[in-house]
């Protein structure tokens, strides 16, 4: 089973962050290691099973905000709906993130075990680093899925530790993983503004969903914040009225039966 949800979670991740053979930094492309070489911090967004409590149609609510001086401030909502649950216990699963001219549409991930939360929040961070910069977004996508893989031999650097942390009064467990995929890599200073960028993930099987929250700073060289989004777990609902409708499609292997 483990080796099953290890496939599935490489299969995932190559599909969010794309076909990385074309990559501008492409001599790391062997980070797809064997089992027992799986980083911590993939384990944890990848294999973890984030939805595995949630037994009926759920949304969960995410906080967003920006500030730093570079852009205007933004405070919005995202929210990730639990629209249907399978037979397996998997769960199909949508997004409304953002919304007015900051909102971004993303597709439906079906047969889910894993909040795909972190998947559309660096998606969106990749590409709006494309649009701040001028660069290639599969760079930056790159950069951070070998870095998360520990695999990078052009820099880059993840670390992994416990934390605690108050969510309504109360104090939480939680895992920090605390991404810097830009240090050390030469093509980045290109954009030099955007070297120390850095980004921190905290999960906790505590929190319905699996994350607490999910954040990325930008810092001068005399630490001024430049940029700064952070999206923070508020709560969940229970039930949502619109399920995703799938029918049968001998062309579409995700809708057979056998799968579902």
């Amino acid at each position: 089973m483990r080796k099953i949800n290890i496939l599935i979670a490489f299969l995932v991740s190559s599909i969010f962050l794309g076909s990385y053979s074309h990559a501008e930094e492409n001599d790391d492309t062997s980070w797809m290691a064997d089992e027992e070489d799986l980083s911590f911090a993939n384990e944890l967004l990848f294999v973890r099973q984030h939805l595995d409590g949630v037994t009926e149609a759920t949304q969960f609510y995410y906080d967003f905000k920006r500030s730093g001086s570079l852009l205007d401030a933004i405070e919005d909502k995202v929210v990730v709906k639990i629209v249907k649950i399978l037979p397996s216990g998997k769960k199909d699963v949508t997004t409304r993130f953002l919304s007015g001219r900051y909102k971004k549409r993303y597709a439906a991930q079906y047969r889910r075990s894993q909040n795909p939360i972190f998947m559309w929040f660096f998606e969106r961070d990749v590409v709006e680093m494309q649009r701040y910069t001028g660069g290639n977004s599969l760079f930056f996508r790159n950069r951070i899925r070998q870095t998360l893989a520990g695999k990078s031999k052009l820099g880059g650097a993840t670390k992994t530790k416990p934390v605690k942390f108050q969510f309504e009064g109360k104090e939480y467990d939680g895992t920090e993983i605390h991404l810097l995929p830009y240090e050390g890599s030469i093509k980045i200073k290109q954009y030099p503004r955007y070297e120390s960028k850095s980004y921190k993930l905290v999960l906790s099987e505590s929190i319905p969903g699996g994350f607490y929250s999910l954040s990325s700073t930008v810092e001068s060289s005399e630490k001024e914040i430049l940029i700064d989004e952070i999206l923070t777990y508020k709560g969940v609902v229970k039930s949502v009225k619109k399920e995703i409708v799938k029918k049968w499609s001998f062309f579409d292997i995700r809708s057979w039966p056998i799968f579902n």
